[in-house]
């Protein structure tokens, strides 16, 4: 018998666009995205992946473009929407950070 394949069991693939700058699959893990990039997530967030902490915040559905600001100043934007989430999400550090994240 096989596996049964989900979302979360897709190969998470991230680049690094530019200093500071990642391109991350909207199903990546908030932990995942935080150990690549050191971008905090809120203690009281209620989703596990990028693209459903950005539905959190927006309190709707993703679209292209959407840009989601932190606290921290990190820029999370959708750059490709899959179905209900977000396909691509270019995340942005603030000009203050020098991450040490493999790309």
């Amino acid at each position: 018998m096989g596996d049964i394949a989900d979302e979360f069991d897709e190969e998470t693939v991230a680049r690094r666009d530019a200093e500071r700058i990642w391109i991350v699959p909207g199903t990546m893990r908030q932990d995942e995205l935080t150990r690549l990039t050191g971008m905090p997530f809120p203690d009281d967030t209620e989703t596990e992946t990028v693209s459903g902490w950005i539905v959190e915040c927006l309190g709707r559905l993703v679209q292209e473009g959407d840009t989601v600001v932190t606290g921290h100043g990190w820029k999370l934007r959708v750059v490709t929407v899959e179905g209900l989430r977000a396909g691509e999400v270019e995340v942005r550090a603030p000009a203050d950070h020098h991450a040490q994240a493999v790309s």
